[in-house]
């Protein structure tokens, strides 16, 4: 899993730091300490965080202009500051801060901590279900491909390749194969993609491939981690 970045923005070393050390007892977190606004700025647009933590009163850029800076990021922004108001604090919710958290004791950090943790899973969420939209998407355009090429007034192998690079661009692999199976016999029938030491017309034992495997399951086989998996050990891997 790919671990969360969250940016801690303060000009003051310690105070800085001391959020630091309690945010990374957070599972699966980066956590990184800017003490310049303006270099936070940078880094935001550079690096791509996923929650920035930033107090107000600092030099340069103060915390509700570096959101005004980055607020067209993707990200969770929340101002945690010792120097704050109730001015600030409805300025800064109605610019569109995710939070507003007022330094002031270990109760508030660990307020903080808990802020912090629920952007964060908020996100990864939000992720899941964008890689899942796009994934949707992306399958709906391969049937849409299907659909169109096997409908083409083409011939046959003209049909074939277009569905092979289809399935190589969908998937991601280098090499798609077309092959009848008769027996014990596996024979190439069309290869589009990288070469790979065989070519069409060229008859593999079927023991020595991957499709031996679902011959003998009679059901789609679908493998997440090949190298975790029982192909493994196979001669094909």
């Amino acid at each position: 899993m790919t671990s969360s970045q969250v940016l801690i923005v303060d000009d003051e070393q310690g105070s800085g730091e001391l959020v630091k050390r309690k945010l990374q007892d957070l599972n699966n977190c980066s956590v990184c300490l800017e003490t310049s606004s303006e270099s936070a700025k940078s880094r935001i647009f550079d690096e791509g965080f996923d929650v920035v933590v930033s107090d107000f009163d600092m030099d340069g850029l103060n915390g509700l202009k570096l959101f005004e800076a980055v607020k067209s990021q993707d990200l969770s922004f929340i101002l945690f500051t010792g120097k704050g108001s109730e001015k600030i604090a409805s300025r800064a919710i109605s610019a569109g801060v995710t939070d507003y958290i007022r330094k002031g004791g270990s109760e508030q950090l660990e307020r903080l901590v808990n802020r912090v943790s629920k952007a964060l899973n908020k996100r990864s969420v939000e992720k899941e279900l964008t890689r899942q939209k796009n994934r949707l998407e992306s399958k709906n355009v391969l049937l849409e491909d299907f659909h169109r090429i096997t409908n083409l007034d083409a011939g046959f192998d003209e049909k074939v390749e277009k569905l092979l690079n289809a399935g190589l661009d969908f998937f991601g692999l280098d090499t798609g194969i077309l092959s009848r199976i008769e027996g014990n016999d596996y024979r190439i029938e069309f290869i589009e993609g990288s070469d790979i030491g065989v070519g069409v017309g060229d008859v593999l034992d079927l023991e020595d491939t991957f499709c031996q495997t679902i011959v003998k399951s009679n059901n789609p086989v679908y493998f997440n981690r090949e190298y975790s998996s029982a192909i493994e050990e196979h001669p094909a891997y």
